[in-house]
């Protein structure tokens, strides 16, 4: 009798807590009756709404149930509330659920949290990810847009896609990522043109197999790495890629191989310490093939080193000039 008692005065502390958690909490939402702002008592407030954004509050934790039985709830958004964990059953009963932004907060790690969401994008910018598990975006088979940018990450996790084919979009920038590996991509929705953002990482090295399985890209942002080389047998998958960005790497040249697989649209390689006649190599290739190459700076640098140097002759021309006018002289 006595653990029977305890096991429903701890489910209704569980009820509670659930309950609690949003209580008092100022939101936005839109319903049926247009949009408003409301403070929250109960989640009979939030009945009827298909857009709820939670901003600039204290929300440290999203616990079990506690958004339960918002069947309509299109779009969830919590900024900038300070969260930090989250149960893994806080988002399950949300079977609407398109959009979920919870940029902006101080969450370190994911696992098990959206497993099974029908959602088609999840933000998580700008939090303190540096964990994220392997079966973390497992079941969300219409998952399309990941957005994983400003954090504290290290590495792309091939198996985040194994369970969410449809994606697409890949945002990873301000990251802490060294190296791009094998097949870094290959389970993403490659029938699709992908969007892949690294730039302003630590990026090094690319794996030769990369880009393996992967059709199309539509961007492909590697601005702002220490990236050395990259060769054409990265790309021999790849039919087309509309924008590709490496600008502010370390390319002194790129290889020929490259330049015959690459089938750009748009190649920018603007402040990388790229050798003149490397440039000119490049030049020619763009041109050729009919690509929009953006490389302002180090042709500059060219134009400079050039006038410097025909500045140079032309100095040392008069110079000998002058030199001979003396001799001429000195013999009269």
């Amino acid at each position: 009798m006595f653990t029977k008692q305890l096991f429903w005065v701890a489910l209704l502390v569980v009820s509670v807590n659930s309950q609690s958690v949003l209580k008092g909490i100022k939101a936005s939402i839109k319903d049926g009756s247009g949009s408003r702002d409301i403070v929250i008592n109960d989640l009979k407030d939030l009945a009827e709404a298909y857009e709820l954004r939670i901003e600039d509050q204290r929300l440290p934790e999203l616990t079990h149930d506690c958004l339960k039985n918002l069947d309509r709830l299109d779009t969830l958004v919590i900024k900038r509330c300070g969260l930090q964990n989250i149960h893994s059953d806080a988002f399950k009963s949300l079977t609407s659920l398109r959009i979920l932004d919870l940029s902006r907060n101080k969450i370190e790690n994911v696992d098990k949290v959206f497993i099974g969401l029908n959602v088609w994008r999840v933000n998580l910018s700008m939090n303190h990810l540096s964990l994220i598990g392997d079966d973390a975006f497992d079941n969300m088979p219409k998952l399309r847009v990941l957005e994983l940018d400003n954090n504290r990450l290290t590495k792309i996790n091939t198996n985040w896609f194994k369970g969410s084919p449809k994606v697409f979009r890949l945002q990873m920038d301000n990251n802490k990522i060294t190296q791009i590996p094998k097949a870094a991509f290959k389970r993403m929705d490659t029938e699709a043109a992908l969007d892949i953002w690294l730039m302003d990482n630590r990026i090094e090295k690319i794996h030769t197999m990369a880009f393996e399985g992967v059709k199309k890209l539509d961007t492909l942002w590697l601005t702002n790495n220490k990236i050395s080389s990259i060769t054409g047998e990265m790309f021999e998958d790849v039919v087309k890629i509309r924008s590709f960005y490496i600008d502010r790497n370390a390319l002194r040249c790129i290889d020929d191989s490259a330049l015959t697989h690459i089938a750009v649209e748009q190649f920018s390689i603007d402040r990388n310490p790229i050798s003149c006649e490397c440039l000119r190599v490049i030049k020619k290739w763009a041109k050729k093939s009919d690509v929009e190459l953006s490389s302002a700076s180090i042709g500059l640098g060219c134009l400079r080193d050039r006038i410097e140097e025909l500045f140079e002759k032309q100095k040392q021309f008069y110079e000998d000039q002058l030199d001979r006018a003396e001799r001429r002289e000195d013999i009269k």
